[in-house]
């Protein structure tokens, strides 16, 4: 039988697509192999933006790093994710000597540009280069935060009474002394003030002492957030949208929630006695979530709870397999996932069996936390990494 030329062009031409379609899901290998896990149910975009982590090694060496996301999104309702390697890069920054309490460092939006404490002094540099510029050399910086337009940084020291603001614009630092003063507590102890301060807006920060304060940097002057009394209102974070926020009670060990249009401090229900310090706080963009590492050494635990502002109520306590801790949570910027450390469990002795030496940093969804995966794994007397921010 005789085939037409323009049937041969046909057959061709569909011979050819065939293996165009087909080639690829035959050559490609499963992304699940290459990266290992697979959330199953899940229609989220994959995470995004750039992690500030506070690297620490058992030697006392610290380093920031970068953990960066790929934008790139996987199709489909299901989200796969793994190693580091797969989802984005890193970047290593300054040694520290020492790591600070209190955020030590900050990003701005855009993740080009961030401030840090080195060995008690305040830093400026950006992402793609390797100078610094010293900002203060006040001393034992403990604490910063960058204003809502990144035009000024608020800091404190751990061995003077003064909030300090750094002005981008004008390159000077302006001094607010003598604001915190050590607080006289019950059965006669002595307190030293909380170092903790956040951005109200661009002209005003609240810190806390004792009570929560408000300082205006541009008039100086001073004033109390609310009139509770009887309330050592320590710890704080505000929420990202700046209506309410949340603060934990020394005297009665507990969590409150406060409306920041009203000022009604209400107590979150389910957290009673005495069970550690909560902090930090990190929030989802719309505040109706915070998560929180809660815990101590004197209660022989560190986990982290999840809570709904909502209901004032904790929804989720996130607990280290066989008794290991918990640290450092970080909820993106999308309020879709939860970055948090798992370290070692230690024994009466100070020693660590071997089966407790790995040390995790994963990656859950919030609205599933009983899934997770490995973004890194070290191993003990490495200290892992601790999450400070997530543009």
């Amino acid at each position: 039988m005789k085939i037409s030329k323009h049937f041969k062009v046909l057959f061709v031409s569909i011979f050819i697509l065939s293996v165009f379609f087909l080639l690829p899901s035959c050559t490609k290998k499963s992304p699940q192999k290459e990266i290992g896990v697979k959330l199953e149910g899940l229609n989220l975009k994959a995470p995004t933006g750039t992690v500030l982590l506070a690297r620490v090694y058992g030697g006392g060496a610290e380093e920031l790093q970068l953990l960066t996301f790929e934008k790139e999104k996987p199709k489909g309702k299901n989200l796969e994710v793994g190693p580091l390697v797969n989802l984005g890069k890193e970047k290593f920054y300054p040694t520290f000597r020492k790591l600070q309490s209190g955020f030590i460092g900050e990003m701005t939006k855009d993740s080009q540009k961030f401030y840090f404490i080195e060995v008690d002094n305040l830093y400026f540099r950006k992402v793609e280069s390797t100078e610094r510029k010293l900002i203060s050399d006040v001393g034992d910086i403990v604490f910063l935060a960058l204003s809502p337009d990144e035009k000024k940084v608020a800091f404190l020291s751990n061995n003077k009474n003064d909030i300090y603001v750094y002005d981008v614009e004008k390159d000077k630092v302006k001094t607010f002394s003598s604001l915190l003063e050590p607080t006289k507590f019950d059965e006669g102890k002595s307190f030293p003030p909380v170092y903790h301060l956040d951005w109200l807006n661009n002209e005003e920060i609240i810190f806390s002492n004792s009570d929560l304060m408000v300082l205006n940097v541009v008039t100086g002057k001073t004033k109390p957030l609310t009139e509770t009394e009887d309330v050592y209102e320590a710890y704080f974070s505000l929420s990202p949208r700046k209506d309410k926020l949340i603060f934990y009670d020394y005297e009665s060990y507990s969590l409150f929630l406060l409306d920041l249009k009203s000022k009604e401090a209400l107590k979150v229900n389910n957290v009673q006695g005495y069970v550690g310090i909560p902090y930090p706080f990190t929030w989802t963009p719309d505040g109706k979530i915070v998560a929180f590492e809660i815990g101590g050494e004197d209660v022989g635990f560190f986990e982290i709870w999840v809570l709904s502002t909502e209901k004032r109520e904790i929804l989720k306590r996130l607990r280290g397999k066989g008794g290991k801790f918990l640290f450092t949570p970080c909820i993106s910027p999308d309020g879709n996932w939860l970055l948090y450390q798992e370290w070692v469990r230690m024994e009466k002795t100070g020693e660590v069996s071997e089966e407790d030496k790995n040390i995790y940093l994963y990656l859950s969804p919030l609205k599933d936390l009983d899934k997770k995966v490995i973004l890194y794994k070290t191993t003990y007397p490495d200290n892992g990494f601790r999450a400070l921010n997530w543009k």
